[in-house]
């Protein structure tokens, strides 16, 4: 029995003991790094933050060598995108030009060669107007006939009451060749040719001898006035003569 025990007790002791050597060799602290150690450290950390930092600079040239690279051919893109747009509008521009100058000749043209029908219906509007015209100013030389022999009737009157018509008879017979001259202008507006041919060179002949009609129209009229303006004075004075 104490043998059994005995050796029970050699077991736990060498169970402890082994415990405890464990625990005093977990316990025995490290020994501090030399200085040179930490110099070591620091050394190579700082190379690798080095090497990392040359990593990312030469990482960022390159995406910056990519990115002036891309915007060049953005750039160039730009560029051939304008030149493309300046050209098709510079031949839109002339295309739209040639249009209207192919446009402005074919209205030229069209205007310059009018149809044998419309050339018809110029001519029958201005035969029209040429007979309007005609008959306004034979009207014009009939009222001037008509104050002329007013005229000559006042005169006979006159000079049968002691007046001194003479001057003014004389006036009143170049009054009448202006009326006679005003007659043969009013003739040839009714003479212009109504040409289908070439209506706008009768519609300036036209335009010509009315002007000239009117015209001698005017100086008869102007004379046929004085007449009877320079009669006024001799009038006077013969009434004033009969009167003393």
């Amino acid at each position: 029995m104490k043998t059994y025990i005995y050796g029970i007790a050699i077991i736990l002791a060498a169970l402890f003991g082994t415990q405890v050597v464990s625990a005093q060799e977990a316990t025995e602290v490290q020994p501090a790094p030399t200085s040179a150690e930490i110099r070591a450290k620091i050394e190579e950390r700082r190379a690798e933050t080095e090497k990392k930092r040359n990593e990312y600079k030469k990482e960022f040239e390159q995406k910056k060598i990519e990115l002036q690279d891309k915007r060049v051919e953005v750039k160039k893109e730009v560029e051939l995108k304008r030149m493309e747009v300046k050209e098709f509008a510079s031949s839109t521009r002339m295309e739209v030009k040639e249009k209207r100058e192919e446009m402005r000749k074919n209205a030229s043209s069209t205007r310059a060669e009018p149809s044998a029908e419309k050339k018809a219906q110029a001519a029958a509007k201005l035969k029209e107007r040429i007979a309007k015209t005609s008959e306004q100013l034979n009207k014009a030389v009939d009222r001037l006939n008509e104050s002329a022999n007013k005229v000559s009737a006042r005169l006979d009157s006159f000079a049968e009451k002691g007046v001194d018509v003479t001057a003014a008879r004389t006036g009143l017979e170049a009054a009448r060749a202006k009326i006679v001259s005003a007659d043969s202008a009013a003739d040839a507006v009714a003479q212009v040719p109504a040409s289908s041919d070439d209506p706008r060179a009768s519609l300036e002949s036209l335009k010509t001898a009315t002007d000239n009609a009117r015209k001698v129209i005017r100086e008869a009229h102007e004379a046929i006035v004085m007449v009877i303006k320079n009669l006024k004075p001799a009038v006077g004075t013969a009434t004033t003569t009969s009167t003393q």
